[in-house]
C-alpha cells in the first residue's frame, strides 16, 4: 500500500491567476452583454412610432409644425454645435470594471471604456457623454407623460422653443424602446451570461500554467 502526495509549488499564484481569470472572464461578458443590449434598444427607439410634429426656424425662431414626412424618430438637431444626428447614439453601454457594473442607457460622462475579448481587454471605445439633460430627454421620450409631469432639467432643454402649436401642456408618447430592446436581447445576455461565460472561464483556466513536485511514500 502507497500513499501519493501531490504538492503545489505555485499554489498562492495560481489562486490568484484563477480569481484574474474569474474577474477578466466576468468583464468580457459584460462588455458584450452591454453591446447586445445597447444595439436592440437603440434599434428599437430608431423603429418607436413617429411623431408628425417636427421643429424648423420660422422667422429665426425654433417653432413646432406639423410635418408630413418626419425623419427618423428620434431625430435631434444642435445649432450651436455638432451632436449625434439622432438620439439613439446618446444610448450608451458603460462599463465600471472596479464595480463589476454595466449600465445601459443611463447618464456616463465621456471616457475611454475598456473592450473585452477572449478575457483580456484588446483596446479601449471612446463613449461619448450622456448629462443630465439628454438623459431627461431618452426619459422622456420612454416614458412619456405630460410636459408639466416632466423634471426641470428637462424642460430647461425645450427653453426657446414656442409650445403654442400643440398646447401649453403637451403630453407625450409612451415608447418604451427600453423596455422593449431589454426584452428582445435578454436571451442573447442570458446566454453570454451563463454558458458562454462558464465556457469562456473554463478555456482560460485550462491555460494556467500549474507546476507540480509529486513525493510518494509507501
Amino acid at each position: 500500500m502507497s500513499l501519493r502526495i501531490t504538492v503545489y509549488d505555485n499554489v498562492t499564484p495560481m489562486l490568484d491567476q484563477i480569481a484574474l481569470i474569474h474577474t477578466e472572464s466576468a468583464l468580457d461578458a459584460l462588455d458584450h452583454a452591454g453591446t447586445k443590449l445597447r444595439e436592440a434598444i437603440r434599434k428599437s427607439l430608431r423603429e418607436s412610432q413617429r411623431s408628425k410634429w417636427i421643429v424648423k426656424v420660422v422667422d429665426g425662431k425654433r417653432r413646432w409644425i406639423r410635418g408630413d414626412k418626419p425623419g427618423e424618430f428620434g431625430g435631434r438637431f444642435n445649432f450651436k454645435k455638432a451632436g449625434p444626428e439622432g438620439m439613439a447614439n446618446m444610448v450608451n453601454s458603460f462599463l465600471m470594471p472596479r464595480a463589476m457594473t454595466l449600465v445601459v442607457a443611463g447618464m456616463n460622462k465621456s471616457a475611454s471604456v475598456a473592450q473585452y475579448r477572449d478575457g483580456k481587454v484588446v483596446g479601449a471605445l471612446r463613449v461619448g457623454q450622456v448629462l443630465g439633460g439628454s438623459y431627461e430627454i431618452l426619459k422622456k421620450l420612454n416614458n412619456g407623460g405630460s410636459f408639466d409631469s416632466q423634471s426641470m432639467r428637462y424642460k430647461g432643454t425645450r427653453m426657446g422653443i414656442d409650445t403654442k402649436p400643440i398646447g401649453k401642456n403637451p403630453t407625450y408618447t409612451a415608447r418604451r424602446f427600453i423596455e422593449r430592446g431589454r426584452a428582445s436581447a435578454m436571451a442573447d445576455v442570458q446566454a453570454i451570461m451563463t454558458s458562454q461565460l462558464e465556457a469562456l472561464i473554463g478555456r482560460q483556466i485550462n491555460r494556467v500554467n500549474i507546476k507540480t513536485q509529486v513525493r510518494a511514500s509507501s
